[in-house]
């Protein structure tokens, strides 16, 4: 519910405020001006949220501080990748459905890809994320994660499927279990650069040693205008950017980072 109507970005949020400018519109004299303030706001907050400029400044805040690996050095001795999906899609027709990876989830992939081969052919990979939706027959995220490292060249032997969690919280939880069989408590953690946050404190909450290598999706261009230009994958990101400040003060009243 969250996510269909209160994160600004999102479809949802549109609607619900459009429906209430209208009705402040509708109201009487004393609400029209207030509604026709709301209405302005509002579209220029989505017209700004669906560019890659406006997009990549929301997320900026929360990409500070975390950089990619890029050298084996920035993680000496380690021998394990975590890696998060972040979601999926699961396409229906008749009794039969079909799962993929999501966007972001496949960016998160072949940044796993990537530090498998820096790291080297040992390196253990991770793959975190369960079935969200409990009414689909579908396999969890992590199976169809696991099928994506293996394309992208990791040896399915050297992926171990974690596919129970549902959220960020629980794909800690369950990840560490796997750790701890394993005896490991430091490892690279891939995930969106907006989640990142979020996740290394969940892993942290266990008193793991996550080191943060994020997957950075790239949004516009080399020119202005290119980055200027609306686009759905620029509002999706912003969407995904508020729900992160949401669920990062949820995650901190609850206690759980």
């Amino acid at each position: 519910m969250v996510k269909l109507f209160l994160v600004p970005g999102s479809i949802g949020f549109l609607v619900l405020g459009l429906a209430a400018g209208l009705a402040l519109l509708y109201g009487g004299k004393r609400t029209q001006r207030w509604g026709r303030i709301w209405l302005a706001i509002l579209a220029a907050a989505y017209a700004v949220l669906a560019t890659p400029i406006g997009s990549n400044l929301v997320v900026w805040a929360l990409a500070r501080g975390h950089a990619t690996v890029s050298t084996a050095a920035e993680a000496p001795g380690v021998e394990t990748i975590v890696v998060l999906s972040t979601g999926g899609e699961v396409y229906r027709a008749g009794d039969d459905e079909v799962a993929e990876m999501g966007r972001l989830t496949a960016f998160n992939a072949m940044e796993a890809a990537r530090l498998f081969r820096l790291l080297g052919p040992r390196t253990t990979v991770v793959a975190s994320g369960g079935i969200v939706n409990p009414a689909s027959r579908a396999r969890s995220e992590a199976d169809v994660l696991a099928e994506g490292l293996v394309r992208l060249g990791v040896p399915r032997g050297q992926i171990v499927v974690e596919p129970r969690s549902r959220t960020t919280r629980e794909q800690a939880v369950f990840s560490a279990e796997i750790l701890a069989r394993r005896g490991v408590s430091r490892f690279v953690l891939v995930t969106t650069v907006d989640h990142m946050p979020r996740a290394q404190a969940a892993f942290r909450a266990r008193s793991l040693q996550p080191i943060p290598s994020p997957s950075v999706p790239r949004l516009g261009g080399a020119g202005l205008l290119d980055n200027l230009r609306p686009a759905v994958n620029a509002l999706r990101q912003s969407e995904w950017a508020a729900y992160e400040y949401l669920s990062r003060a949820y995650y901190w009243m609850k206690g759980w980072v």
